[in-house]
């Protein structure tokens, strides 16, 4: 039992890892482009696929891409990155 229990945590913490990976190389995106501050069309059309290989999408003021939250402001421009 106790071999089971290992090979579960060993598990979840590979998964977090992977996770956590993700979440850099979608951060370093972001860095790199200087995306803070520029307007939400122009952040779409430069992440057009996350480090998922999925779409980012937009929910409760967020523009969520990699695991990142892109946060819009009132003037739909982004304002801050944040992890979720």
């Amino acid at each position: 039992m106790q071999s089971l229990d290992h090979g579960i945590t060993q598990s979840y913490q590979s998964a977090s890892f992977d996770t956590l990976d993700r979440m850099l190389d979608q951060a370093l995106v972001v860095a790199n482009f200087n995306l803070v501050g520029k307007p939400l069309s122009e952040v779409q059309s430069t992440i057009e696929k996350d480090s998922y290989g999925s779409a980012p999408f937009i929910k409760e003021g967020c523009l969520y891409a990699g695991g990142l939250c892109l946060e819009i402001g009132t003037d739909s421009r982004i304002v801050k990155v944040r992890t979720e």
